[in-house]
């Protein structure tokens, strides 16, 4: 039988405090409880993601908040329960993870990962988005926004609308995609940057947190600052 592992949340003069003992360094702060609740919910998410294989089969069979360790993606004992009994969502932190585990399930299981969308997030009826995508609390999707597939907008993110997102672009909290922005596969954006409207950003270019992009990126490019230069 799986058994919960414990996730402790305390109130101090600052808001409220999470963690879990047995996960060290697994820990998060929020201004109210139920944002504590969901930021202690993600980090625990993040932490497994870090664990090395042996790491991960000792936590195999048991439950830390509401995630449960089922089991490896090795086993086709799980593997077997995609398309019948539940679906599948990829949440492996690499796009090379995602990639090779996608089109393990779309080969071994004949289906497309499903969107993972926080209730808390907002997007128009006119905006088309693909698979495998995580959308986090508080983002905001505008009309005719397109979003491939196995992107990540953490939260609080803004896409402006006719912008476009290619395959596996990772989009920081707080950040601003505005009008008509078009981003190429595997792009990353750091936490709290802006892209002004119309702005191109090439496949696999990195936008360092904070930046304010005025001008386009190039394929592979890293930029950063007030405005983004190439660093």
């Amino acid at each position: 039988m799986p058994y919960k592992v414990s996730i402790i949340i305390e109130k101090d003069e600052d808001g409220y405090y999470a963690y879990c003992p047995e996960l060290p360094g697994c820990q998060t702060q929020g201004d109210s409880l139920e944002e504590v609740r969901e930021n202690i919910q993600e980090a625990v998410e993040l932490y497994l993601e870090t664990l090395s294989k042996s790491e991960k089969q000792a936590l195999q069979n048991k439950e830390i908040g509401d995630v449960l360790i089922l089991g490896s993606t090795e086993d086709d004992g799980f593997l077997k329960l995609i398309g019948k009994k539940c679906d599948a969502f990829i949440a492996a932190g690499t796009n090379k993870e995602r990639t090779y585990l996608t089109e393990m399930i779309k080969e071994r299981r004949h289906l497309m990962p499903v969107n993972a969308i926080h209730k808390d997030s907002s997007i128009s009826q006119h905006a088309v988005i693909g698979h495998g995508n995580l959308v986090c609390a508080g983002s905001r999707i505008s009309s005719f926004v397109t979003i491939g597939n196995a992107c990540v907008l953490h939260p609080n993110v803004v896409l402006e609308s006719e912008s476009k997102l290619g395959d596996q672009v990772n989009i920081g909290a707080g950040t601003v995609i505005g009008a008509g922005v078009e981003i190429g596969n595997g792009a990353f954006i750091g936490a709290g940057a802006t892209v002004i409207e119309g702005i191109k950003i090439g496949k696999n270019a990195s936008v360092g947190a904070g930046s304010v992009v005025l001008a386009d990126v190039p394929a592979s490019a890293k930029v950063f600052g007030y405005p983004a230069k190439a660093v």
